[in-house]
């Protein structure tokens, strides 16, 4: 389990630093490479257009660079996913952050999410990249999400998300179920409307052990104030 200290390093590599809005601009990439080379946070999380740019800027640093594949709706198919996590790695990513079919988790049609699951971690392990399935929780209800939880458990990935952050927040309860439900060598990723040091403290309380936001380099500022000031 994370634990939350004094070190600013350690602290840095509980972020995913994130930049996943549609209007986003070349200077925004820039700056979030920039700022996540300053901090030395775990990772970058950008759509798939911006995986070679963000590789490139991030070469020599030890950031890992983490695809949004089938993001934010996860409605695509399962095809179209594996091949647009395949084309991220051509370019660079170390990771994947893959929305699981939001619509067939609300249909209860299982069994396809264990088949598109186990897919997407079949192929990050062919390809040695980290893997991290997108739940959408905001949509869920405990019982959804301990199946998914066990479907996760079969299929091994390294890391269990809460959610995008497009379509509602994260929950304290949502990742203490994930976290109870889920295998001790599973991680909890907890995303979406962490936006500041007091959530995040709750949600590493709750179970998590990385937390996906676009406002890291604040949080990392309010915790330097707080921590070590």
């Amino acid at each position: 389990m994370f634990q939350i200290t004094n070190d600013p390093k350690a602290f840095a590599k509980l972020f995913d630093q994130s930049l996943l809005l549609d209007t986003s601009r070349h200077q925004e990439y820039l700056t979030l490479c920039e700022e996540s080379i300053k901090y030395g946070f775990a990772c970058v999380a950008v759509n798939g257009f911006a995986i070679r740019e963000c590789a490139q800027l991030l070469s020599g640093h030890d950031i890992n660079l983490t695809c949004a594949t089938s993001f934010p709706l996860g409605i695509c198919s399962l095809d179209t996913k594996l091949a647009e996590a395949y084309n991220a790695f051509k370019d660079g990513a170390t990771d994947i952050d893959f929305v699981l079919n939001i619509s067939k988790i609300l249909d209860h049609e299982f069994d396809y999410i264990e088949k598109e699951s186990r897919a997407i971690v079949d192929l990050c392990r062919q390809e040695k990249k980290i893997v991290k399935l997108i739940f959408e929780t905001c949509y869920l209800n405990a019982d959804e999400i301990t199946t998914l939880c066990k479907i996760a458990n079969t299929c091994g990935p390294d890391f269990i998300k809460t959610n995008t952050g497009t379509h509602g927040p994260a929950t304290v309860e949502a990742v203490e179920t994930m976290r109870r439900e889920a295998l001790p060598q599973i991680k909890v990723k907890a995303s979406g409307g962490v936006h500041n040091l007091e959530i995040v403290e709750k949600m590493v309380a709750a179970g998590a052990e990385r937390i996906g936001t676009i406002t890291a380099s604040r949080i990392m500022e309010e915790y330097i104030q707080k921590y070590c000031g």
